[in-house]
């Protein structure tokens, strides 16, 4: 008689930075027992996994959780299933077990560290995560690309054909560049692609979040962590996306 539903994903799904009862999940929770009754909404983030990771965790162990309905979220990252030629930033300490300790044990240091790297990006000492994207996945005939979307269709489609309706949450990039100037605009239209060639209703975050292009600091955690704030996952649990004919993913149910 309880409403189950399963949400599969990776930080943005976890919400590192703020505290659970914030959580796209958790609101989407108490919407759904003020509409239905009896509701769960179940996390199963897994923080930096990518979507051949999701689709592990769909079959097992999301499917034997016998859920009524799957969110999958999808973050860029999903795109990264082969990380290598990812760039990385030297670290401020060069030596890896002194940097290992110092970053397990001082969140000082760590902070300097990332300042660092991104100091090395603007110097042009680091490829820039954009440049490294665009120059890997641009082409949706390359092999990254071609993988990532065959995992993300074999996600959708082992979720339908196991009866359980699932639609994907859609999370940004969170960059001040919202509409068809932002970074990875090619990336996201090409997941929407694959849910309309599914019947799968994606929930387009960019939407929502476009009020907030020129404060996207809000969206935002925190300057040092960009991963997605209280109020982003208030929007999240909110969603709505006038290009499919449900309104939200509470509603889609």
């Amino acid at each position: 008689g309880t409403t189950r539903v399963i949400a599969v994903g990776d930080s943005f799904t976890a919400a590192m930075g703020i505290a659970e009862d914030e959580r796209y999940t958790e609101r989407l929770e108490l919407a759904l027992r003020s509409r239905r009754g009896p509701a769960e909404v179940l996390n199963f983030a897994n923080p930096g996994a990518e979507i051949d990771d999701h689709v592990e965790t769909l079959r097992r162990p999301v499917l034997p959780a016998a859920p009524d309905f799957i969110l999958l979220q999808w973050y860029v990252n999903d795109f990264e299933i082969d990380k290598r030629g990812h760039p990385r930033a030297r670290h401020l300490v060069p030596f890896p077990a002194a940097h290992a300790a110092l970053f397990a044990h001082s969140a000082f240091y760590a902070l300097l560290d990332q300042q660092w790297a991104s100091l090395q990006v603007r110097l042009g000492l680091t490829p820039s995560y954009e440049d490294y994207m665009r120059e890997r996945y641009a082409d949706p005939a390359g092999e990254g690309s071609r993988r990532a979307m065959q995992e993300l269709h074999s996600f959708l489609r082992t979720a339908k054909e196991a009866g359980v309706p699932v639609a994907v949450l859609l999370f940004p990039h969170l960059d001040a560049r919202m509409g068809e100037e932002h970074p990875f605009a090619t990336l996201d239209e090409r997941v929407c692609e694959a849910c309309a060639e599914e019947s799968v209703p994606c929930i387009d975050l960019r939407e929502s979040f476009s009020d907030y292009s020129d404060r996207i600091e809000l969206l935002r955690v925190n300057r040092f962590d960009h991963h997605a704030s209280a109020l982003a996952h208030r929007l999240a649990a909110v969603a709505r996306d006038l290009g499919y004919e449900y309104l939200s993913a509470e509603e889609a149910i």
